[in-house]
């Protein structure tokens, strides 16, 4: 009984000691090759140039980032006012499977971002190469346009929206709204101008505001 005992003893020791050594090898892998940080858990932490140095390398490695990573951390950049950040994710999208390009939540929120950061040329650009929009692009792009002060621009997408047979809701007309009240006091703004000129102006101010009548 003495001599089972101590071999089990023994066998203890000996499965002890394996797995320290087993676990010191382990450790000394992941020294070398570390694991590499969770996009999903940087993109909720909001560490975006981690983030982005991990979607990078999925790509280079053949991977892909998840569908709703990329739409939170496209929105992560915009509430933190990271437009450089942004057009990385945006070259990612434009790199990408068909799955970012054709997907109509990743593009809106794209499209949500560049009139957020300022840049409604390239959201105007993404919106108009979108192979399908629903509502939610439209006023999207409405809503971006107007709150950039874009009066006349925001009018043209208005236009287009129901001449494709788009029914506009609350939020469509809000951006209408914005626009309309930005002209107007564009509008005023020059009439003031006109009202205020000395007579030696006159001919220079006709020529700048004459389409504000």
């Amino acid at each position: 009984m003495l001599a089972v005992k101590s071999l089990q003893v023994t066998k203890n020791n000996d499965l002890a000691v394996v797995s320290r050594v087993y676990q010191r090898e382990i450790a000394s892998v992941q020294g070398e090759n570390p694991v590499k940080p969770d996009f999903k858990r940087l993109c909720k932490e909001r560490k975006v140039e981690a983030a982005l140095e991990t979607m990078d390398e999925k790509e280079r490695n053949g991977g892909s980032a998840d569908l709703l990573d990329i739409v939170k951390l496209i929105q992560i950049c915009a509430d933190m006012k990271l437009l450089e950040a942004g057009k990385k994710v945006d070259g990612y999208v434009t790199r990408s499977s068909s799955k970012f390009k054709s997907s109509v939540v990743v593009l809106n929120n794209l499209v949500e971002m560049y009139c957020k950061l300022g840049d409604t040329n390239r959201a105007r650009e993404i919106f108009e190469q979108m192979g399908a929009r629903n509502l939610d692009s439209w006023n999207k792009m409405l809503l971006g346009l107007a709150e950039n002060k874009e009066g006349e621009k925001t009018l043209e997408i208005f236009s287009q929206m129901k001449g494709d047979g788009i029914r506009p809701d609350g939020s469509s007309f809000a951006g209408v709204l914005m626009a309309c009240v930005c002209l107007i006091r564009t509008l005023e703004f020059g009439r003031l101008c006109r009202s205020t000129q000395k007579p030696e102006h006159k001919g220079n101010w006709a020529i700048h505001y004459h389409h504000l009548d």
